[in-house]
């Protein structure tokens, strides 16, 4: 699959993610299990606004995953 800088560009549309992140893409597999997989813990998998990620100081110490089309996106972000 070649993935090109405008299939990412939404990624850096209001924020940045910083210079050391990692991005994943799965298909098959629904947000919960995807992070399941990587080794979340089931009690820390839930739904974050932007917001209360920002406001709880998590956005270092957590794996973010979203729906993109047929697509699962994982990010994590390494300090």
């Amino acid at each position: 699959m070649d993935i090109t800088h405008a299939d990412i560009a939404w990624l850096v549309d209001e924020e940045e993610l910083g210079d050391l992140w990692c991005l994943t893409f799965v298909r098959g597999l629904d947000e919960t299990e995807a992070l399941r997989r990587m080794g979340a813990k089931e009690d820390s998998i839930r739904p974050l606004t932007y917001e209360a990620l920002m406001d709880e100081g998590l956005f270092e110490d957590t794996a973010l995953a979203g729906r993109r089309g047929d697509w699962t996106v994982l990010i994590e972000v390494f300090d």
